[in-house]
């Protein structure tokens, strides 16, 4: 799991775990499914996408991941923030 690994320690805390990140994969896939002709089928079908049985991601999984990261990053930054300066 490099990209969970990457991540966390990036952030310095356990933001995402496997689930979480099989969460962000499978979200993507029914983005995509959505956009889809009805009927349209994509190869394995069956399975995602966005993240294999092995844990690796493709490259939209790991944008979306890196968006939210940029959202926590800028959420811990602004929230510590002393703005009475």
């Amino acid at each position: 799991m490099c990209l969970q690994h990457s991540i966390n320690n990036l952030l310095q805390s356990e933001l995402f775990s496997p689930a979480s990140l099989a969460d962000i994969a499978r979200e993507l896939d029914a983005l995509e499914s959505a956009q889809l002709d009805p009927g349209t089928r994509l190869r394995g079908e069956t399975s995602s996408q966005n993240v294999d049985e092995s844990g690796f991601f493709s490259v939209q999984g790991e944008r979306e991941v890196h968006r939210i990261e940029k959202r926590e990053i800028a959420n811990r930054f602004l929230g510590s923030f002393d703005y009475s300066r």
